[in-house]
């Protein structure tokens, strides 16, 4: 039996934090899988945090502090495993995104059947029912 996936949503936009959520709940409920979900206002908050808990982190690139690709980058070596989805207003990253090997990155607004097809591709990847 699998554990039971935690996600964070991490992002200072209390408006697109909210979003990311509603999406990643609505995709659960259609998938029958249960999932914690915890969210974060900065990326310093979200390092504050055990961050080894995390199998999914969905990111914003530019946040008051350290910014999304710094944050990712310590994730990163504490806990490799965890897939990273960076959610953004711009593709100004995308490169530095790239060279840490995220799962994607996503242009705000995010579209919803794309975002499905990427947590699709998350779950299945990882088995997870």
């Amino acid at each position: 039996m699998n554990k039971k996936t935690k996600i964070a949503v991490c992002d200072d936009s209390v408006f697109d934090r909210d979003i990311t959520k509603m999406y990643i709940e609505d995709y659960l409920n259609e998938r029958g899988t249960e999932s914690e979900i915890d969210c974060f206002s900065s990326g310093t908050e979200f390092l504050s945090s055990d961050i080894s808990q995390y199998t999914l982190v969905f990111l914003d690139i530019y946040m008051v502090g350290i910014n999304g690709v710094e944050t990712a980058r310590k994730l990163m070596e504490e806990n490799p495993e965890t897939k990273i989805i960076f959610c953004s207003s711009s593709p100004e990253f995308v490169d530095e995104a790239l060279e840490i090997d995220v799962l994607r990155y996503f242009i705000k607004p995010i579209i919803r059947e794309k975002f499905k097809k990427v947590m699709d591709e998350f779950f299945n990847e990882k088995c997870i029912v």
